[in-house]
């Protein structure tokens, strides 16, 4: 890609001095501290230069995360000590998401209106909202409310932000916008297609377009409508002014950016109509790259729209068929929606592309660990080295229900939080991770609306195993963890199974369901009870006095003989005013520790700040 290339980048790892991105077509690239915005950069020397800043300074893993879709352009790397060509190899390409760099040269100013989405800048924060930048020649001021932003996400200088523009004053020369970012308003307006989008074509944007020409590589198609393609087919006939037909481009479709992973080119016949969402664009000469894979730049995606269909990375297939092989290595299904390849370096076996056919034929079942994910290519990158595999294996038989361990918060998506547990070997040296689940209800102990102010992403936090359950289609684990203090810190015999042995013991649990009559408690291991309000000694609505989420020190009575099972409960009385009761966890010494680390991230980032603004001021 040259400089100056548009590329939609997928966030995969975030750095106090880098954020590291997948980009299509299996490369990858990095976006530098100093190639955020120039008023994040301003932000950053006067940090280096220990001057008074006007606005508060917050570091990339605060403002950017893991999952997250940008727009980006290719720039010319910063200068510093490592080799381009080893640079490229180790990092990538080297990015900008400067306003001015991926809008500046692809959006006029004449197009804009409302119900268009643009990627924008924080620029200052104000007192009923925050001035953005847009990148686009002829916009003068841009002002996003306060009320029309995403609530659970941190908003300062350096944040980017897809906003639809709600409206448009002034004139040509010096427009104001009005925008919004509510993300409900943004993914709805981000999927409709009009005729206006192909004079501002960027990543991520949603086009009309029509099949011209069907391959085994690709689709070549005619960026317009039917009556666009119809006439260009013909343009001594065509009624459309030459310079309107100018515009329309021909776009490139690859084989790996169809529907899904296992469609084939010659499905779509030539005349048919698409809708197809922009991956690149290149100048000199322009080349748009699309997609039809639907899920890509939604940043707000549901359970249900999930891309990686419940494949976690790190995990063990341990019954991939093999589809294929090139010269980049094997094709594998992982499942009936899920690719993967196996490049030859991650081969048990280093074998020459020539002799892959013979030692993987098609329909041969191996196992292989999940390394990666790439959204745009829609293909896992898996290894099928027995060390990579056993090692995922060994990892899980150290995980018991009912233990402690300390994990990282890696993402949050609807249903709950992702955190990655990573065990250290001997000597201290880690190991591969596992991926694991915090249901929303067990991230925070007081239900939280927002659980990113307690346990924001990066942070490692104390955690309890509440299963470890393993899908036999599949053969993939799934664990899961609570990070509730009282649970995590209690010194209650666990409750893990249906057993008449732990009649009479007296354990904690999480409400689940609350009904006017009785609540239903969760324990570990996937065990229920219930408790029946006239187990009390006075009349309780529970509906009202209890809180899903609610943590009870509970004693069991009976067992139910039905399958299946749960427990019958007593309230302990030091349950009397749940509402109102206060952790009896010192938290005083976490607190001195988080301060403690707190100041030394503070100090390691304020180093690397140092270097790298150096680097960027030579």
């Amino acid at each position: 890609m040259n400089i100056g290339t548009l590329v939609g980048a997928y966030v995969t790892r975030v750095f106090t001095d880098r954020i590291c991105v997948t980009l299509p077509h299996k490369m990858k690239g990095y976006i530098p501290l100093t190639y955020i915005s120039t008023q994040y950069t301003s932000l950053m020397h006067q940090l280096a230069e220990g001057q008074a800043t006007g606005e508060a300074a917050h570091t990339l893993p605060e403002l950017f995360r893991s999952g997250q879709f940008l727009t980006a352009s290719v720039a010319a790397p910063p200068d510093d000590a490592m080799q381009p060509a080893k640079r490229l190899k180790v990092m990538g390409l080297s990015l900008s998401l400067y306003p001015s760099d991926v809008h500046g040269r692809s959006v006029s100013a004449s197009v804009l209106r409302s119900g268009l989405v643009l990627q924008c800048s924080v620029t200052a924060c104000e007192d009923h909202g925050y001035t953005v930048d847009t990148g686009v020649r002829g916009v003068s001021a841009a002002f996003l409310p306060e009320k029309d932003v995403p609530q659970d996400l941190l908003i300062a200088v350096g944040s980017v932000l897809l906003c639809i523009i709600v409206s448009v004053s002034g004139d040509q020369s010096a427009l104001s916008l009005t925008l919004s970012a509510v993300p409900d308003s943004v993914k709805v307006a981000a999927k409709k297609a009009t005729e206006d989008k192909y004079d501002y074509m960027l990543p991520g944007t949603v086009v009309s377009c029509v099949v011209s020409e069907s391959t085994a590589d690709g689709l070549a198609v005619h960026l317009g409508s039917e009556e666009d393609y119809y006439s260009s087919l013909c343009p001594e006939e065509s009624e459309l002014p030459a310079l309107a037909a100018s515009r329309r481009s021909v776009g490139i479709i690859s084989s790996q950016h169809l529907r899904g992973p296992f469609d084939q080119c010659h499905l779509f016949r030539v005349g048919q109509k698409l809708l197809a969402t922009v991956l690149t664009v290149t100048n000199m000469p322009r080349t748009v790259h699309l997609t039809l894979n639907k899920s890509l730049f939604n940043n707000y995606l549901s359970e249900e729209e999930d891309p990686q269909h419940d494949l976690a990375i790190k995990s063990v297939v341990s019954d991939a068929t093999v589809i294929s092989t090139s010269l980049l290595g094997v094709s594998l299904r992982l499942s009936t929606k899920c690719k993967g390849l196996c490049s030859l370096n991650k081969l048990p076996v280093t074998l020459k592309s020539s002799k892959l056919s013979k030692k993987y034929k098609a329909g041969l079942k191996v196992a292989c660990k999940i390394l990666h994910f790439n959204p745009f290519d829609q293909v896992f990158l898996v290894s099928m080295k027995t060390q990579d595999i056993t090692e995922q294996q060994d990892i899980l038989k150290l995980l018991e229900i009912g233990q402690v361990v300390p994990v990282k918060v890696d993402r949050y998506v609807d249903a709950g939080a992702v955190v990655k547990y990573r065990p250290q070997r001997k000597g201290g040296r880690s190991c591969g991770a596992v991926e694991g689940f915090v249901p929303r209800l067990h991230i925070t102990d007081t239900n939280m609306t927002n659980p990113r102010l307690r346990h924001p992403v990066g942070r490692i936090v104390k955690a309890r195993v509440l299963d470890v359950k393993k899908d036999d289609s599949t053969g993939k684990h799934k664990v899961v963890f609570t990070l509730k203090t009282l649970l995590v810190k209690s010194d209650f015999e666990l409750i893990k199974e249906y057993c008449e042995d732990n009649i009479g013991k007296e354990t904690e649990g999480v409400v689940s369901k609350v009904q006017p009559d009785k609540i239903f408690v969760q324990f570990v291991g996937n065990t229920f009870g219930i408790l029946h309000a006239n187990e009390l000694s006075g009349a309780c609505d529970f509906s009202e006095a209890y809180a899903v989420g609610t943590v009870l020190r509970v004693k069991i009575k009976g067992m139910g003989k039905q399958d299946p099972s749960v427990y019958f409960l007593s309230l302990l009385t030091q349950n009397s005013n749940p509402r109102k009761r206060k952790l009896d966890v010192d938290f005083d010494p976490a607190v001195e520790r988080k301060k403690v680390v707190k100041k030394n991230r503070q100090e390691s980032w304020l180093k690397s700040l140092k270097s790298a603004v150096t680097v960027s001021a030579q």
